[in-house]
């Protein structure tokens, strides 16, 4: 980590006495530097939620997303598995799926007609015929960690880590049963834009 960072984040100390205490520096909320740093250790190694399991119930459903700068498509493949991926196609990564949801029989680029099976796999690539050393089974979509929890789809952008259930805890999962999350249906997706750093939306 870069040695001003570290002097931003040692700045604030969390065990201080409720006399001494005092609120996270501004820089936290307003340095570039500390928001990249979000992005890769808050956003990219936890699970996100990205979708409700509604929309994508049925066999070719699908989802796009971004997810810390990354964009994400969330499908339920022809095999009824729940998948998510990239959403960059591997030939000159325009969006694979442009829609923000729908149901289709595959993925297909709209930039020059690259076809992805709904399980990711490459399967059609328009005027490529002769590339040497091309490997269709290794040029795939790139696959990320997908997980659902009561009827909320998950995604974690890192490869390894912890599963969903262990970054949710038993005290949250046995805290939430008596909402009954599985009886609530999806009805329409909104999208609102804050401009602000998002530990303001939370505070």
């Amino acid at each position: 980590m870069d040695h001003s960072i570290r002097e931003i984040i040692d700045s604030y100390d969390a065990t201080a006495g409720l006399d001494r205490a005092h609120t996270i520096p501004a820089s936290w909320y307003t340095d570039p530097r500390i928001s990249q740093l979000e992005t890769r250790t808050v956003f990219s190694r936890t699970w996100q939620m990205v979708a409700r399991a509604d929309q994508v119930a049925k066999n070719g459903q699908y989802v796009t997303t971004e997810l810390a700068g990354e964009p994400i498509v969330v499908v339920r493949g022809s095999d009824g598995v729940l998948r998510a991926f990239f959403n960059v196609c591997r030939h000159h990564a325009a969006a694979v799926m442009t829609e923000p949801e729908g149901s289709a029989s595959h993925l297909r680029c709209p930039y020059h007609g690259w076809t992805y099976s709904l399980e990711g796999e490459l399967k059609g690539t328009p005027d490529f015929q002769g590339v040497c050393d091309f490997d269709r089974a290794k040029t795939g979509l790139i696959p990320v960690a997908a997980a659902q929890w009561e009827n909320f789809v998950f995604v974690r952008l890192a490869p390894v880590g912890p599963t969903l259930a262990e970054f949710l805890g038993a005290d949250l999962i046995a805290q939430t049963l008596a909402l009954r999350l599985s009886s609530l249906h999806f009805q329409e997706r909104r999208l609102y834009d804050f401009e602000c750093n998002w530990k303001v939306f939370v505070d």
